[in-house]
């Protein structure tokens, strides 16, 4: 019985274990069962994931925006003391009263101070009552139920801000206000509907009943929906709130986005698991032509698709390896620019962020002794230059010489910033938080505040200030939504003991400004920054429309990484983290004495379209290079190819084989592949950079045709030495001279087919490499062309080559006795040929050219990234060059007519540098700007390359 048992395992041995039927089933099987487990683990893991944190991401935008505007419609309301100032005019004094003197002029310093009125203590009793209208919201200011005065503000000028930072997320966004009780909405027959109060598009949505969208009728809260509008599927996300002016009614903030887009956008694959799934399968089904030789069984034969096949897996095989190393090594070069560029961004950002810091806390204190000495502040304004343009003696001025100065308030020239002029208001507080003066440097008429609820108010009144890192001066800062418009500002207030009037005595100064080093700045394309405090809240945005708008750890979906850099107030670099639903790379670091972080990320999908261009390219250009070698390949073995009358090929499958026999066949196709690369380096020699360049991508795509030619050559020569050769063994080195011209001959077709390609080579290569203005290119045209005739030259001479002959002469040499072995012992040492044959062959054709492919792919997608990088930055300094004149037009900066002024031409120096000086917020990532007096401004790198871009005059 076990006799029989190993007979029988015999026979299976000899049959094959695996039946070719069976295998099939077997790859069938495995295959799928690989794709069905990665397709298992997105439908059933992946996919309900991905859903929920997108509905909690569209759910968390619609809540920012509803507190958001909550928050403006309530600032908007805010109660203030309209200005009752007294203007400071010449023309308020004795008509002989003109010379002001920096010494002793204690009339003008008294009436001066004496100016400011200050908050009203009646302004506790008057009330505001806003209201909803149908598309804005009214105020109505009364004192003892008496209207005052009243206000309206469109709701679109309120929202507008809040839905451009997320206006790719819905398609529309709506504002119902619903009714307030059930009990009206049934008390009639007829349907009622609540109030849209504001829609982002043109949704033709004339009524609608919030409470029919919410499936839960006795619980109100976040709920996603289904609604058909135009025949078309919605997602309705539900977002109800409620707001302290009207405690009582319920508003629900609605975003709409199409059943497809919610599809793609919450069921889209993600980039690196589609790549990973893909290039399993790829590496599977391209090793599975070799895995199939090891499976045969030995009744059966090997197919001319198999050989196909395993051709082409030697061949590609060695492609995707090549490509997916060269894809970690493009990393480095985006990996090291974004870095650099994060790094040199937090630089820029904390030094000049500080310096403007410097520069208001210094401007606070010079204020604090112009509202003292007034007199002595005009005075110093106007000696800080000699070539003004009216008269100024030492310690005095008539201010009567200057023109048009019955019209100017004195305030305006006595406040008038000389250290920081980015500001928008200075004023006073007093210990109750009340403004006791204030100046406003844009043109808006003053306004006072009750200021007690503030925080940096409460910072300096019990003395939690901050150290100034450069300077080591106190001071406090905020940013806050204004309490007058509801728009973004940010304070900066020192301690201040300035006694205005004998009742009223400051405790803190502050000054309200945009922050030019923060705000409306120019980054790079790609590049973003925020600074955030200790609960991820959002201060500034290089967006500024997200300033106070969003949370940073909310929206990286509250990741450890940035959680634990936050609390131990680390400088840490993140390499991967999701920011809004995008991979971004990150630094975070804390700025020094201060509870805030300056966060600097790159958004990744930069890094993927650069290295995708690249490998994109470099797989295309194989595949039309294995493609035509292919072509040269099937081609130059049809017209050798003999048909018998048995209509068979009689060419076998023996040369698939190695064997001793061809061993000689073998060394010389390693003898052509090695003079190949010999000559091709010999002819790069005395080229300068630009022409290597251009040189490696010639004959990176010539060595494939090179390598088919020299194959064929070497064959084609094969029989006819096995011939001459015989007979003489070892007493000629070259083939003889009567089977020179009929081996030419054999050769015909391949050296026809030869220079056919290389006309079509010559054609692509003027149309392809030489459109560009090259120095120079004729050296390369030179080399390429000698290349083209000398290799194929070098391959013949190498082909009838005796190989035995030069076998006995080096062993001659050495001093050796060549033994012959036998085969069996010989067997060993042909192996060592065909496989270095077949490494170079690989080499040749697939390693090498797609290596110098990659080579080239990379140069011109690093020039053509980096002369994009400064184009968009061209083009954001320019729009930021346009839109700060409309700004600068709303203040004081430009007092006077004369444009040789001193005041006008130190507005024109500030003009100047908030358009075109690096420290006043152009973060350029490495570049400098470069002002000619030309009106070309110029970009220059420090490598030296350049852009210039042709704009108008800067003024």
């Amino acid at each position: 019985m076990a006799a029989s048992s190993k007979e029988q395992a015999l026979k299976m041995n000899e049959k094959g274990l695996i039946s070719p039927v069976f295998r099939r089933v077997i790859t069938v099987v495995l295959l799928l069962g690989i794709a069905g487990t990665f397709m298992a683990m997105y439908y059933l893991v992946y996919l309900p994931q991905q859903q929920s944190d997108f509905n909690r991401r569209m759910f968390r935008v619609l809540s920012e925006m509803a507190n958001n505007f909550s928050v403006r419609v309530e600032n908007f309301g805010t109660l203030s003391g309209k200005s009752s100032d007294i203007p400071v005019r010449l023309n308020a004094f004795s008509k002989a009263y003109g010379p002001l003197y920096e010494a002793h002029d204690s009339l003008f310093d008294e009436t001066f101070k004496n100016s400011f009125r200050g908050t009203s203590d009646s302004l506790e009793a008057i009330h505001s009552y806003p209201h909803f209208e149908y598309d804005s919201i009214s105020y109505q200011i009364k004192r003892d139920a008496i209207v005052i005065d009243s206000s309206k503000k469109a709701l679109s000028d309120i929202l507008a801000p809040l839905i451009s930072i997320h206006a790719n997320t819905f398609e529309s966004v709506l504002l119902i206000k619903s009714t307030s009780a059930k009990t009206e909405k049934n008390s009639t027959n007829s349907k009622n509907y609540d109030t849209i109060l504001y829609k982002s598009s043109a949704f033709d949505i004339a009524n609608i009943d919030a409470d029919s969208l919410f499936e839960n009728k006795n619980l109100q809260a976040a709920e996603l929906t289904e609604i058909d509008l135009e025949g078309t599927k919605y997602k309705a996300f539900l977002m109800p709130f409620k707001m302290k002016i009207e405690p009582d009614q319920t508003f629900v903030f609605a975003g709409i986005i199409s059943k497809k887009d919610y599809n793609q956008q919450s069921q889209n694959i993600p980039v690196d698991f589609l790549v990973t799934v893909v290039v399993i399968l790829v590496m599977l089904l391209l090793c599975l032509p070799i895995l199939k030789i090891f499976v045969l069984s030995p009744e059966e034969n090997i197919r001319i698709a198999d050989v196909r096949f395993i051709i082409a897996s030697i061949f590609i095989i060695p492609l995707v390896i090549t490509l997916i190393s060269a894809t970690a090594w493009l990393y480095i070069y985006p990996e090291r620019f974004t870095l650099n560029v994060l790094s040199s961004l937090q630089n820029d950002i904390t030094d000049n962020f500080y310096r403007e810091i410097e520069q208001c806390i210094n401007q606070l204190k010079t204020y604090d002794s112009t509202i003292v000495h007034p007199a002595k502040a005009i005075i110093s304004n106007y000696t800080q230059e000699d070539s003004i343009s009216y008269e100024v003696d030492k310690g005095k001025v008539d201010l009567r010489k200057i023109e048009g100065i019955d019209t100017i308030n004195l305030r305006d020239l006595a406040f008038y910033p000389t250290i920081y002029k980015n500001l928008e208001v200075v004023h006073w507080m007093y210990t109750t938080g009340k403004d006791i003066a204030s100046w406003r440097f844009t043109k808006d008429p003053t306004t006072y505040f009750n200021l007690k609820d503030r925080d940096y108010f409460k910072d300096v009144k019990y003395k939690r200030t901050y150290t100034h890192p450069y300077s080591r001066k106190d001071f406090t800062m905020q940013a806050v939504l204004s309490k007058s418009d509801g728009e973004f500002i940010f304070n900066i207030a020192i301690p201040s003991d300035i006694r205005i009037s004998k009742s009223r005595k400051s405790i803190a100064v502050a000054i309200t400004s945009k922050m030019y080093s923060l705000y409306n700045t120019v980054v790079p394309s790609g590049f973003e920054y925020c600074l955030i405090d200790q609960k991820g809240n959002i201060i500034f945005h290089s967006d500024t429309a997200r300033n106070l708008q969003e949370n940073l750890l909310e929206e990286s979906n509250d990741n450890h990484l940035l959680q634990n850099a936050i609390s131990h107030k680390d400088s840490t670099y993140i390499n991967h983290i999701n920011l809004y639903d995008e991979p971004v790379k990150m630094i975070v670091k804390p700025l020094d004495d201060m509870p805030y972080y300056l966060v600097t990320y790159y958004k990744k999908r930069g890094e993927y379209l650069f290295i995708t261009h690249i490998v994109a390219f470099v797989f295309l250009c194989m595949s039309l290079l294995h493609l035509f070698v292919s072509l040269f390949s099937y081609c130059v073995m049809m017209t050798n190819r003999r048909l018998t009358k048995l209509l068979f090929y009689p060419s076998s499958f023996s040369w698939l084989k190695p064997s001793f026999d061809r061993r000689d066949y073998y060394v010389r196709n390693c003898l052509q592949l090695i003079a190949s690369f010999i000559l091709i380096i010999l002819f790069s020699e005395i080229l300068i950079p630009e022409q290597k360049h251009l040189y490696k991508l010639n004959f990176a795509l010539l060595l494939p045709l090179f390598t088919s030619t020299g194959y064929y050559m070497v064959k084609s020569a094969k029989s006819i030495i096995d011939i001459e050769h015989t007979s003489y063994h070892h007493k000629l080195l070259l083939l003889g001279k009567e089977k020179f011209l009929a081996l030419l001959f054999k050769m015909k077709n391949i050296l026809l087919f030869y220079l056919i390609s290389v006309s079509v080579f010559g054609i692509l290569q003027n149309v392809l490499f030489y459109y560009k203005n090259y120095s120079d290119a004729e050296a390369v045209q030179v080399r390429i062309l000698l290349l083209i005739v000398f290799i194929p030259v070098a391959i013949f001479f190498i082909s009838i080559v005796n190989i035995n002959y030069l076998r006995s002469v080096i062993s001659d040499v050495f001093g050796r006795v060549r033994q012959v072995k036998e085969v069996t012992h010989s067997s060993k040492r042909y192996l060592t040929p065909f496989i270095i044959s077949l490494i170079l062959s690989v080499l040749a054709i697939t390693v090498i050219p797609a290596l110098t492919l990659t080579g080239y792919a990379f140069n011109e997608e690093k020039q053509l990234h980096f002369h994009t990088f400064q184009v968009e930055l061209a083009k954001k300094i320019q729009d930021r060059r346009v839109s700060i004149n409309p700004k600068l037009w709303q203040t004081k900066l430009i007092m006077f007519k004369d444009r040789d002024s001193t005041f006008q031409k130190k507005a024109d120096t500030f003009i100047d540098s908030l358009k075109f000086v690096k420290e006043r917020g152009l973060y350029l990532g490495g570049l400098s700007l470069t002002v000619k007096p030309t009106v070309d401004k110029e970009f220059t790198r420090r490598d030296s390359l350049q852009i210039v871009e042709h704009v108008s005059s800067p003024r």
